[in-house]
């Protein structure tokens, strides 16, 4: 992206770009980075009462720790105050899910079923942060992956 640093008159001083801001799974895996947890949601860092109460849902930066289901939530909305898990997070979600499906289209199961079953994965006993953020990863890289794939198939016809 670039932004052109302008003076009063209009004329335009000189271009610098700024850096992208960080994808909903980005930010996620900066929370598991920070902390992962299982048969929870996720913990906040502290604050008072008063600003806990009157602040809606958590910022990524004010979660010390959190499940796989509650890193995307918070990433996708990122502290506003009304929140809808299935509309603010549900792309992200199914792009986990395709990953730990092998592909599968996710539409097989509802919306719910969908994030329960991620939930599950990721209270499995023996599962490990690495292989959470593993996956948070993998399902980053796999819409670039699918647009290379369709690319290299459209070439070789």
């Amino acid at each position: 992206m670039t932004v052109a640093v302008l003076e009063s008159r209009g004329a335009v001083l000189s271009g610098t770009t700024a850096p992208a801001p960080p994808s909903v799974l980005g930010v996620a895996e900066q929370i598991l980075e920070r902390g992962w947890l299982q048969h929870g949601w996720y913990q906040r860092e502290p604050a008072p009462l008063r600003r806990r109460l009157l602040s809606g849902s958590p910022r990524p930066d004010e979660v010390r720790s959190a499940c796989l289901v509650a890193a995307i939530a918070v990433a996708a909305h990122r502290g506003t105050f009304f929140v809808d898990v299935e509309r603010d997070a549900l792309p992200w979600m199914d792009q986990v899910w395709r990953v730990l499906h092998d592909g599968d289209p996710p539409h097989r199961l509802r919306p719910r079923e969908r994030i329960r079953d991620l939930v599950a994965w990721n209270d499995e006993p023996g599962r490990t942060r690495r292989e959470v953020i593993a996956a948070v990863r993998a399902a980053a890289t796999e819409p670039l992956r699918r647009a290379t794939l369709t690319t290299q198939t459209a070439q070789e016809t």
